[in-house]
């Protein structure tokens, strides 16, 4: 096989690049979850901020038959802007989980509860946490 057979079928580390497509949710203000949230494939994330206009924060609450679906990440924290920093305006950003008090297991531990019949793999991280970004 000589140089000319091959010339063209391989490709410079230059030329390659890998895009992580996916979704960038944000939830923001006052809110409660009651069904469920299905971002499809992809490398989604469901972020969780507070916007530069709120002084009250966001507190998002989960609800117990509330399901996450096509997420990766969930990022809590911090503001949405980027330009302005990463500090929250009120430190006040939460997410919660809610529980069925009337749902009860064999030795009365509650078990109804957002996570029960979400997706096992979701990374919950702090809002401005770089993960595999240099």
């Amino acid at each position: 096989m000589g140089r000319k057979a091959i010339l063209g079928k391989f490709l410079q580390n230059s030329h390659i690049s890998l895009t992580k497509t996916g979704k960038n949710i944000e939830f923001r203000g006052q809110g409660r979850v009651e069904g469920r949230v299905d971002l499809g494939k992809g490398e989604n994330q469901l972020i969780i901020s507070e916007a530069s206009t709120g002084r009250f924060g966001t507190n998002i609450t989960l609800g117990p038959y509330a399901s996450l679906h096509g997420i990766k990440f969930v990022r809590v924290g911090g503001k949405s802007d980027s330009n302005e920093g990463s500090a929250s305006l009120s430190g006040r950003t939460s997410l919660t989980l809610d529980l069925d008090p009337t749902k009860k297991n064999a030795e009365g531990h509650l078990y109804q509860h957002a996570l029960k019949d979400s997706d096992p793999n979701i990374v919950f991280i702090q809002g401005n946490t770089a993960i595999g970004q240099f």
